[in-house]
């Protein structure tokens, strides 16, 4: 039977298994005892953290300010609408309701509407009674009086074309020609223009 070897090892072998134990084992007490407490402050960098390591959990709450987010980097699925709060620029507007009204009032009641007495015609509220025959100067000063104005021949052709409009025998308008010696205003039949002095 071989007989095994009684020969103590020498204590260079000892020193160096020792060692060799001790930075075995080191490794793993280091990681399990090295805490925050002996890490010096604003010391772990970026690159010191492994690549999508850290996690929600590891941040603490409320620390994470908007400078601290890439700009348009969160999307709407990153963002949980019912905590946003109510825009500042748009506090009227907190229900659909009021996306129907400009300043209270509604749609309707900011259409053109023309006053008592007069009709919606072409674009512009036209009398529906007869004036008295009157000169020209006498008819822009009288429309002017109650805050109107004598038509255009423009306007007064425009309305002219309308089914049912009819006219008196001759209509004055605002328009007013020149002929070089001379001015002149605009005078306007059914289907024809005239001038006048």
């Amino acid at each position: 039977m071989p007989r095994m070897l009684t020969k103590r090892p020498s204590p260079s072998m000892i020193v160096a298994l020792l060692s060799l134990f001790v930075s075995l084992g080191g490794v793993g007490y280091a990681a399990a005892t090295i805490g925050s407490s002996q890490i010096k402050d604003n010391t772990v960098r970026g690159k010191d953290v492994k690549n999508n390591d850290l996690r929600s959990a590891d941040i603490r709450d409320a620390t994470i300010e908007g400078k601290d987010v890439k700009a348009n980097t969160l999307t709407g699925a990153k963002i949980q609408e019912s905590t946003l709060g109510i825009v500042q620029a748009a506090v009227t507007a907190t229900n659909a309701g009021n996306a129907a009204t400009v300043g209270g009032r509604s749609a309707d009641s900011l259409r053109l509407q023309c006053p008592v007495a007069t009709s919606l015609a072409a674009g512009l509220c036209f009398e529906t009674a007869k004036r008295p025959a009157a000169h020209w100067f006498a008819a822009q000063a009288a429309c002017a009086a109650a805050g109107r104005r004598v038509p255009t021949i423009g306007e007064l052709f425009a309305y002219s074309n309308i089914q049912g409009t009819s006219f008196r025998s001759v209509e004055l308008s605002a328009s007013v020609g020149n002929n070089g010696t001379q001015s002149y205003y605009l005078q306007f039949k059914q289907d024809d223009v005239t001038s006048g002095i």
